[in-house]
């Protein structure tokens, strides 16, 4: 059956073109090549570790540091939010309710401040970090799936 296209279809179609942004250099050298796999079984002591460990990194980065302490007084409910956030990606586990705000996409598009670089270091950050704690095939998916999502994050900013 043939359905017309809406205006929304074509906001999707604009919005999903704007998915490859991150810097190609920065990427090539953190995303998995080829196929990543099903997805692994993360423990829940493995998520909680990575939250903290990234975000201890993320707290002592120069560029990082500025744009997270400037929106974040009070870490601990952040990175409570950020374990049930990724336990519910890594684990399809119901701990996650979207902020009064909005799904993180349109919280983060309306932030000031951070451009291509800071999407880039984070994914540098959090691959280091994931490699530190899991194994190389756990690490690989979960960095291939960073990329995924910096690339939705990062999506309204130009080149």
């Amino acid at each position: 059956m043939f359905r017309s296209r809406s205006i929304l279809d074509y906001k999707v179609q604009i919005e999903a073109s704007k998915f490859m942004r991150i810097d190609m250099r920065v990427r090539r050298s953190i995303e998995p090549e080829g196929p990543v796999g099903d997805r692994p079984y993360f423990r829940v002591e493995d998520i909680e570790a990575i939250v903290y460990q990234f975000y201890t990194r993320v707290q002592q980065d120069p560029l990082l540091a500025p744009v997270f302490a400037s929106r974040i007084t009070d870490w601990e409910p952040h990175l409570q939010r950020m374990i049930a956030f990724w336990r519910a990606v890594l684990r399809s586990e119901g701990t996650y309710s979207q902020s009064p705000k909005g799904p993180p996409p349109v919280i983060h598009w309306q932030l000031e401040g951070p451009g291509h670089e800071h999407y880039d270091r984070w994914l540098e950050l959090f691959a280091e970090t994931a490699a530190s704690i899991l194994s190389p095939e756990d690490a690989r998916w979960l960095v291939w799936r960073a990329c995924r999502m910096a690339d939705v994050l990062s999506s309204h900013l130009e080149r």
